[in-house]
């Protein structure tokens, strides 16, 4: 791995930087750790690499804020997370009453 970058961080990059229109690759990982047997730290994880990809790209502002909330509901469930959801819980301050802007883009 990519000093201190995730796995999510990594493709969240990628595909800022290649297919900003298309939150695929995100929405496919984000499906996979739904179905497996994958803690829900790295479901929180894949969540909020979704949100801040669709909100930096500009893309459906309403579904990156419901990918933030869900990622702060998986987090909330891993002991030792508390810096995180301090995280999102300012991702989510920062962007709150913004949802609509950017949301003809996306699903």
């Amino acid at each position: 791995m990519t000093a201190g970058l995730s796995r999510c961080e990594i493709l969240r990059s990628i595909w800022l930087a290649t297919a900003p229109a298309s939150d695929a690759p995100l929405r496919r990982a984000q499906d996979l750790r739904r179905r497996g047997e994958v803690d829900s730290g790295a479901r929180g994880e894949t969540s909020f690499a979704l949100a801040r990809a669709l909100w930096e790209a500009g893309g459906n502002r309403a579904a990156a804020r419901d990918a933030a909330e869900t990622a702060r509901s998986e987090y909330a469930k891993v002991a030792g997370t508390e810096s995180t959801l301090r995280a999102i819980d300012a991702w989510l301050a920062a962007h709150a009453g913004r949802a609509t802007a950017g949301a003809q883009r996306g699903p």
